[in-house]
């Protein structure tokens, strides 16, 4: 889940003329934390360099269409 929605930010971006580099900060909604572990090791996977975005996790209660992870990207 954590993958996939990071890959389709990177395909958007990449769209804009953009990448992945140029995120500033990443805000990251779980439905529940037990996916918190996972989420970090998809962000270690996708963020490589040693200046990385600043991140938030939140909790939350339900997310739309079921989703268990919503990830939002300022690049």
């Amino acid at each position: 889940r954590h993958r996939q929605a990071l890959k389709n930010i990177s395909t958007v971006l990449e769209e804009a003329r953009s990448k992945l580099r140029n995120v500033l900060k990443v805000s990251t909604f779980l439905t529940t934390m037990d996916d918190f572990a996972a989420m970090n090791e998809a962000c270690d996977e996708f963020f490589t360099w040693s200046s990385k975005p600043c991140r938030a996790c939140v909790a939350v209660y339900q997310l739309p269409r079921n989703a268990r992870v919503e990830i939002e990207c300022t690049a």
